[in-house]
């Protein structure tokens, strides 16, 4: 069946796509060299962290967008990487120059960000100079200025030339009011309409260090969005790209490369495994990026099995197809390959895998009609009539077998969730029922609605409905079992 639906993604034209600028909402980019707060004040904005914060400099590389509602208006902020203007630089900072660069080009309003205890550097300076160059309008936001000591140093920012001047603390929220408001007045913020809106498809992309994730974002959007370097670890942040297809939208999110704990090195590393864990949980679905040249490893089954943890719909994609194909083996390489994964990562047997390159293209855009059938399969609801027809058959077919106790007695089951689908079991002794049985139970619902990509969640209760919401019957408890707690 997964088969199937992979040549029906396949078969489906590749849609139409566009990347969404700022979601039509007036763009603000905080800009400025490394380490003068811009993480901290664009996490202290939007209200929660997205940006990891350090004192080692440049932790923050790609483009990082949140939406900002203050008072009856919105905008989009973005945090940027800090600008490294030297020419000796290496070739992670020009490429951060490169994001930034988009980011200032993009931006109705820029929040020029300064250190207020060092005080005036010559390298604010050239950043001031590549600024002026955008003809876009400029706040100079003077950062860190906590005391009233610290006030006598402001005076030297003022030789930079720039009307508007604010100092704040980032750290600990000093004058950041003001800045909303100075901001309001540049956008003229007007009321948002609040209409609800149909909310897009949340996609984290997953997977360890160097399998290519950035990449794979990049082709999938036409345009170099992220940062891509040989060396592993180039992605800290996990960093959200607006995308839309036709009249649906999605949102996927890029990590960094999630290692095993024993080698994960303190501080930006350890920031940056948390949060590629916390995209999953905040994610629909969950690309698990293989690298097909060194096939699944231990470290791709830890990945797997949090996101199936999680409920978490996945689609398995095995990239760097075209490294592969250049060696001309046999014809059912791709076979031997996929019968390889399906053995390393066995509990994701309901996850459709696909054969990707990055560099060519082959694969990634079917992707998206993955995901759409992924989304479909994780929001289905099955008519109650349906299931009590189906689970007449399963029980006269195959009724669960006697405890040695008593006999199990299942009455009826009910659909009580999406997302992951959830069903929940009525039985008089619900905790004799084995693990084999809800397998059987779980594949045959499987089968009969699909459900390709999602995991599917049993969960069993001793009583009836009417039972349950009287209060009167109670959970099972057990050991292995998709319980109720």
């Amino acid at each position: 069946m997964l088969a199937c639906d992979i040549k029906k993604a396949q078969r489906m034209k590749n849609p139409k796509s566009e990347i969404m600028k700022s979601k039509t909402l007036p763009l603000v980019a905080i800009v400025g060299r490394p380490n003068v707060g811009k993480s901290t004040l664009f996490n202290r904005i939007i209200g929660r962290r997205r940006a990891i914060i350090t004192s080692e400099p440049g932790a923050t590389r790609d483009r990082i967008y949140g939406e900002v509602a203050w008072k009856k208006g919105k905008f989009s902020l973005v945090d940027t990487g800090g600008l490294i203007l030297d020419a000796s630089s290496n070739n992670i900072s020009s490429l951060v120059r490169k994001q930034a660069g988009v980011a200032i080009e993009e931006a109705n309003l820029i929040l020029f960000l300064v250190d207020g205890r060092e005080g005036l550097v010559p390298a604010d300076e050239d950043v001031e100079e590549v600024l002026r160059k955008a003809s876009v309008p400029i706040i100079l936001v003077v950062n860190k200025i906590d005391s009233r000591k610290l006030e006598e140093k402001v005076s030297d920012f003022y030789s930079l030339g720039l009307r508007e001047l604010l100092c704040i603390s980032a750290e600990h929220g000093l004058n950041i009011n003001q800045l909303l408001e100075h901001i309001s007045t540049f956008l003229s913020l007007s009321a948002v309409d609040d209409i609800e809106t149909r909310k897009p498809i949340i996609v984290s992309v997953v997977g360890r260090p160097n399998v290519g994730k950035s990449s794979f974002i990049n082709k999938l959007l036409g345009e170099e969005r992220l940062i891509v370097d040989d060396k592993p670890g180039t992605t800290h942040d996990a960093v959200d790209t607006f995308f839309r297809v036709e009249d649906e939208e999605f949102t996927f999110v890029d990590t960094a490369g999630m290692r095993s704990r024993a080698r994960v090195k303190k501080g930006i590393e350890s920031y940056s495994g948390l949060w590629a864990r916390k995209s999953i949980e905040r994610s629909d679905i969950s690309l698990l990026l293989i690298d097909i040249t060194s096939g699944a490893t231990t470290q791709d089954a830890h990945i797997g099995s949090y996101v199936c943890q999680k409920g978490r719909g996945c689609i398995l994609v095995a990239n760097k197809w075209d490294l592969v194909k250049k060696k001309k083996l046999s014809s059912n390489v791709q076979r031997n390959h996929e019968m390889m994964i399906r053995k390393k990562l066995h509990f994701l047997r309901f996850a459709p895998i696909i054969f990707t390159s990055s560099i060519t293209g082959e694969g990634v855009f079917e992707v998206i009609n993955l995901i759409r059938l992924v989304s479909s399969a994780q929001n289905t609801r099955v008519e109650r009539g349906i299931l009590d027809a189906l689970f007449g058959q399963i029980k006269k077919e195959h009724p669960p077998p006697s405890s040695p106790v008593k006999p199990i007695k299942i009455k009826y089951i009910r659909q009580v969730g999406v997302k992951p689908p959830t069903f929940r079991l009525f039985a008089n002794h619900p905790q004799f029922l084995s693990n084999s049985y809800l397998s059987y139970l779980s594949n045959r619902l499987r089968r009969a609605f699909g459900f390709e990509g999602t995991p599917i969640r049993v969960v069993m209760y001793k009583g009836t409905e009417a039972q349950r919401a009287q209060g009167s019957g109670f959970r099972a408890q057990g050991s292995g079992l998709e319980i109720e707690n």
